[in-house]
């Protein structure tokens, strides 16, 4: 036995005035499956000058900052007194290169936070600490464990 589907019920357009931009009206599935068969789009794309205001915001492209290289003891960045410590290198391009690394793999986590390398001497061993600054306490802790989750091995430190 075949049921028909009910007809779709028609509602009145709503207006706010005639300079605002309406978009085109909810699609049902039967018109979804007809434009996929058709090899078009299952929705209608609005036109240009709606999608512009429909268009989320992008966010700017943080600017790229070359390694800033300090020398021990590491002052506390702007926006937090804490740090994220991700190795200890024997070559200070090492431990660039690894902060780098670190950025390429997590850039939500670290692209607005600032790279520092400090040196530190340890018995007659010269170390370089690869860290990213200007954290607060409970925002290091959180994006360590997200780095910890890409297999980055990492400590929160607090600024010296």
């Amino acid at each position: 036995m075949h049921v028909a589907a009910p007809a779709p019920m028609e509602r009145p357009a709503l207006s706010t005035g005639a300079a605002s931009a309406l978009g085109a009206p909810p699609s049902t599935l039967e018109q979804q499956a007809a434009n996929l068969a058709r090899g078009s789009p299952a929705v209608a794309t609005p036109p240009r000058s709606l999608q512009a205001s429909l268009a989320p915001p992008q966010p700017a492209v943080p600017e790229r900052r070359p390694f800033q290289t300090m020398v021990a003891p590491a002052a506390a960045a702007p926006g937090g007194a804490f740090h994220i410590q991700i190795g200890a290198y024997q070559s200070q391009a090492e431990a660039e290169k690894r902060l780098a690394s670190a950025r390429e793999l997590a850039p939500g986590l670290l692209a607005n936070r600032v790279p520092v390398t400090t040196q530190v001497k340890q018995g007659d061993k010269l170390f370089f600490r690869a860290r990213y600054a200007g954290f607060e306490a409970k925002t290091a802790a959180s994006a360590c464990g997200e780095l910890k989750k890409l297999k980055i091995d990492c400590l929160v430190m607090k600024a010296e």
